[in-house]
């Protein structure tokens, strides 16, 4: 997990080494430049570039997570797990003109029943800044499904699955 003191310390460690190799490299040419500010405004230079470059790659790590097959056990045992079957679950097309009893056999009870036509099952908060976890609402006519969506964090439609 990312800790900001430790990332910060080897940060300052990293800015110190370099502010002194890049003063003996400075004095070792023997400019008439003053070799401390060279030497101090390069690592300064350098500690903002890896912040900045850290910074992108854990953003990236805490966003990433795997696709994986729809799994019935799963998909019932870990319900704020089943954004990462989702993608497959939707573009294989499982859900597709199921009925109702279909659907209680493949996806289990839904999370909630918003009226007789309407079941919604909780997908999961998906990682990075998301505070509501995603749904999936299904659509029934005629106790078939006519369509379905996924809600990312309960509000709009999205077509991130």
């Amino acid at each position: 997990m990312y800790s900001e003191p430790i990332f910060t310390f080897s940060l300052i460690v990293l800015l110190l080494n370099s502010y002194f190799i890049i003063f003996k490299l400075w004095k070792a040419f023997r400019t008439k430049i003053n070799a401390h500010f060279i030497a101090f405004f390069v690592s300064i230079m350098i500690f903002q570039f890896l912040k900045r470059i850290s910074l992108f790659i854990w953003i990236l790590i805490i966003s990433w997570y795997p696709n994986k097959g729809f799994d019935m056990t799963r998909w019932r045992t870990e319900p704020y797990n089943r954004f990462k079957q989702t993608h497959s679950l939707i573009y294989t097309k499982k859900l597709h003109r199921l009925s109702k009893e279909e659907t209680l056999k493949i996806l289990g009870e839904p999370d909630t029943i918003a009226s007789k036509d309407i079941w919604t099952y909780i997908l999961g908060n998906r990682p990075g800044f998301h505070i509501d976890p995603d749904i999936l609402v299904i659509y029934f006519k005629e106790n078939i499904i006519e369509t379905y969506k996924v809600l990312c964090e309960g509000e709009v439609e999205c077509d991130y699955y």
